[in-house]
């Protein structure tokens, strides 16, 4: 286990931008009077459609996701708690099987989350109930069958009513997440508890609560945005601007399905020194093929604990630029989630076209422009592109 997790239950109730820098000077911009220190790393959208768990069938009704992971495994798993966006429902029973616009994905694609890395799944978005209350559920059990842990969507009241609190080298955080709506409304009025939805009083009782609970770090997980459009709508900065308001401390977004900058703003009320801003972190995993869609990226985020203050620290942000390769890959069609900066080195993935390098090398290009693109504000902490072979488990620690 990577952490350590425990339950309170309560009564429930936004400048600065980024830019690139090497590695050893983002390291050594954490302070040495760090007593702790706690590492994130974030991605957006993890969609299964049907062809993706079509090329995952290795027999009738049996699946296999891992292999998707098998590049980008030790990014993933090397932060102290990886956490994504989990844009399906997950083994629906007596479903069929269904990607857009109703997804029901096989379980197999949560143990290949797990095998990857993932510690946590927000599941407060726009498919949420795509399955009804019953996916809700089903989707909630399987997750946590597998020793993983949610946010955003409960199976109880009380459920709802808790306040999650994991720690880490003696800090500890909450993850609270919640949507702009979903697709389908057939939950009824008594069980519209199972599905945060964006709020501004709620999320500001919940941040409030999270406080009185002792927690250290509150992160907010939501789903809002225009999809395939680059940059945050006024919706998105309003309810952004509240977060930082209300104490938020990291704020993570997906919904559009393409990235959006990554902003930081002075603290409020948080525990934080600064507030991470991440508009949209798009897509890490679907069969959306077209520019901009076709890749995510995970970014990972360093907190310190200051032992002179028992305040916190943002230290460095990284980001790494992924590609989505769907296609042959020596042996067999299938999805492969690759290092995007790999185009550049034609002796690695030897089954890429030129085609797919030249695409792949334009995702990386987008992905700086994008995440840098408020660079020029004042008061800025780093996004570090920093690159190593997704073969060397010592990156991003």
């Amino acid at each position: 286990m990577k952490y350590l997790k425990f339950y309170i239950a309560v009564i429930i109730i936004s400048t600065a931008s980024v830019h690139a820098g090497d590695l050893d000077s983002l390291k050594n911009m954490v302070s040495s009077d760090s007593s702790a220190e706690i590492t994130f790393s974030f991605v957006g959208d993890l969609m299964c459609h049907s062809t993706q768990f079509k090329w995952a069938e290795i027999k009738e009704d049996s699946f296999d996701f891992k292999p998707v992971f098998r590049e980008i495994k030790p990014f993933l798993d090397s932060a102290d708690f990886t956490i994504g966006n989990l844009e399906t429902v997950v083994n629906q029973k007596n479903e069929k099987y269904s990607g857009y616009p109703v997804f029901n994905t096989p379980k197999a694609y949560l143990e290949a989350l797990k095998y990857a890395g993932f510690d946590i799944l927000v599941t407060a978005n726009n498919h949420a109930t795509d399955g009804r209350k019953e996916g809700v559920i089903g989707t909630i059990n399987s997750i946590k069958e597998l020793e993983m842990d949610h946010a955003g969507t409960f199976a109880s009241q009380e459920d709802r009513d808790s306040i999650r609190i994991f720690s880490q080298n003696g800090i500890s955080f909450t993850v609270l997440s919640y949507t702009y709506g979903v697709n389908i409304n057939n939950l009824s009025v008594s069980d519209k508890y199972m599905v945060n939805i964006i709020d501004s009083l709620k999320m500001k009782e919940d941040i409030d609560s999270s406080r009185r609970s002792g927690v250290n770090l509150v992160i907010v997980y939501i789903h809002a945005g225009s999809e395939n459009v680059h940059e945050p709508t006024d919706y998105q900065k309003s309810v952004v601007s509240n977060l930082v308001e209300f104490g938020a401390d990291i704020i993570i977004s997906s919904s559009p399905h393409v990235l959006q900058p990554i902003q930081i703003f002075e603290s409020q009320k948080g525990c934080v020194d600064s507030v991470l801003t991440a508009f949209s972190l798009g897509n890490f995993l679907s069969n959306q093929r077209w520019r901009y869609s076709n890749g995510g990226t995970i970014v990972t985020v360093s907190i310190s604990k200051i032992d002179s203050t028992g305040m916190f620290k943002l230290g460095r942000v990284e980001y790494l630029p992924v590609w989505v390769h769907k296609g042959w890959t020596g042996e067999r069609n299938e999805y492969l989630l690759i290092p995007s900066e790999s185009a550049e080195d034609s002796s690695r993935y030897p089954f890429l076209t030129a085609d797919v390098r030249k695409k792949m090398a334009q995702f990386s290009t987008d992905t700086k422009e994008t995440l840098n693109k408020y660079s020029e504000r004042p008061k800025c902490f780093l996004l570090n592109e920093s690159f190593l072979m997704a073969s060397d488990s010592t990156v991003i620690k």
